[in-house]
Parts: structure tokens; sequence; C-alpha cells
């Protein structure tokens, strides 16, 4: 089964449309001023609680979506309850050090120099890849990983495609490059420029999803 995930979610309410129509994961974006999804500290508490109030089995997991963390913000996260953390750009040492729960590494569609470093290492779970420039709403050329694909099946890691993923087009993702999980976020709000959850979109991306694995 293709999995869903549903990123930059900004409200308890987007929150208990996702464990009502049983997706697999949900993402909230922190620390990261200059994104319209951004979600406060506080904000996250109560969103992660109505994420957990289905139960541990059927309930959404909570991904903190990030780019290079500090050693402060990793430890707020962590403190939250957060299931995994999505890093992207850089990540120091002390910081990646210091990380218990498991690591979703994003990387930029033309830029996959780094996946055999990641598909290596035990604390990374998941690889994401993304358009160049994330949270950008915009697709990147799938043929780019055609060559990688093998390996990334051959490891342990879940294979994560992100990236200008909408219900018109995420059938055909699907079937292209299989992924393990599909990750949506601008083709689910309510317009290009206003952050937002849609909860029709949500409903026809996760039916396209259900007809065409």
């Amino acid at each position: 089964m293709t999995g869903i995930k549903i990123c930059g979610i900004t409200t308890t309410e987007e929150a208990s449309w996702l464990v009502e129509e049983k997706a697999e994961y949900a993402g909230m974006v922190l620390f990261c001023e200059n994104s319209k999804r951004m979600v406060r500290v506080e904000s996250a508490y109560g969103i992660l609680r109505v994420l957990k109030s289905a139960g541990s089995e059927k309930s959404p997991k909570a991904v903190a979506v990030t780019v290079s963390p500090t050693i402060e913000q990793i430890a707020i996260i962590q403190k939250l309850g957060f299931d995994y953390i999505q890093v992207h750009g850089k990540l120091i040492k002390e910081a990646f050090d210091m990380i218990q729960i498991p690591i979703i590494r994003a990387i930029n569609g033309d830029n996959l120099k780094a996946l055999y470093t990641f598909l290596e290492c035990p604390k990374v779970a998941a690889v994401l890849f993304d358009a160049p420039e994330y949270g950008s709403g915009k697709t990147f050329d799938w043929g780019l990983l055609d060559s990688h694909l093998e390996q990334i099946r051959k490891s342990d890691k879940l294979f994560i495609l992100a990236g200008g993923l909408n219900a018109e087009n995420v059938g055909e993702a699907i079937k292209r490059v299989q992924p393990d999980i599909v990750d949506v976020s601008s083709g689910v709000e309510k317009t290009k420029d206003e952050a937002g959850k849609d909860r029709v979109k949500i409903n026809e991306f996760i039916r396209k999803v259900r007809t065409n694995e």
C-alpha cells in the first residue's frame, strides 16, 4: 500500500481531517520563519494531541519538518513527541548525534550526490525526493531517479516522493516511480498563495492514491 503524507498542516481542524481520512503521516513545518506554513511550538502541541487521539495504531505519524535544525530545535521537537524529524538543508554532527527519533532526509531533485551516504545511515528511516526549491509546489523530472531506484529499493529506507504532487498527477507518479509514500502540501491547499488545507482536495488526493495502488 502506498502511504500518504499530508505536509504543512497548520490547525487542529486539519489534523482531525487526516485522522478521519486515515492518512499515514502528517507534517508540520517548524522554525521556518519564511514559510507561510510554519507552526509555532504552542500550536504544534495542540495539533499533536489531535493526531494522537485515535491511538498509536490508527493515528497519522507526526513529522516535524525542518531546515538545518539546531540542537535546541531538535530538543524541542523530541520533547513535544514527534514520531519523525524531516531534515532539509544541513545537519551538523552535534545535532545529528542528539537525534533519537527516525530521520526523513530530504534530497532536492537536482542534487542526488548525498543519496548513498543517507542510504548507509542507520538513523535515516526514509529518503524524500523533492523539487529543487522545496515547498514551491513544483514537480521535478522523475527520470532523474531512474538510475537510483534499484539501490533505494535494496536498502531498508522508505522512498518518499514529494514536489508538486496533486490529485491530477499522483496516479502517474505512483505508476512511474512506485514510491513507498507520496507527499503533498501545495496540491491540497485552498489557494496557491494561502496557507491552509482544503478538505475536498485532501479527500480527492487520498482517493486517487488508494485507487492507483
